[in-house]
């Protein structure tokens, strides 16, 4: 049984290009050894806010979020459908904020306490008694 690295005819890295060699008649590998760039390291890259399991769960439900005030209860949603999001959160009636009040940037994070924009207070930085953001956060 041939497992896929050990077959040339499955595995295109394991086949080497063909050269022709007259002098022999035929036709032999070249002598080829894979180049691999190493991306440009450089202080002037910005780290992104993001890594991609976060992005990915943002593409799947929602890039912004909206949450009451009160009781917590927090929702996803996507900027196109952000006109049917209600005004009053469905479990207390309290408000439900989806946009800084200061800017009116949408709200990425659901443990967001200050705006990530203009970094204007989004809500109080506490519910029941417990931190919502560890310090340093």
């Amino acid at each position: 049984m041939l497992t896929l690295a050990s077959s040339p005819d499955r595995n295109p890295l394991a086949r080497a290009p063909a050269c022709k060699i007259p002098e022999r008649g035929g036709f032999a590998a070249a002598p080829h050894r894979p180049t691999f760039v190493r991306p440009l390291q450089s202080r002037e890259v910005a780290k992104a806010k993001r890594n991609w399991i976060q992005e990915e769960r943002r593409k799947t439900l929602g890039d912004w979020v909206a949450f009451c005030l009160a009781c917590g209860h927090t929702q996803r949603y996507f900027l196109e459908f952000e006109s049917e999001l209600v005004a009053t959160c469905p479990t207390c009636g309290s408000e439900l904020r989806h946009r800084c009040p200061a800017c009116e940037a949408p709200i990425a994070s659901a443990f967001a306490v200050a705006c990530e924009e203009c970094g204007a207070a989004v809500r109080n930085p506490e519910l029941f008694g417990t931190l919502i953001r560890k310090p340093g956060k």
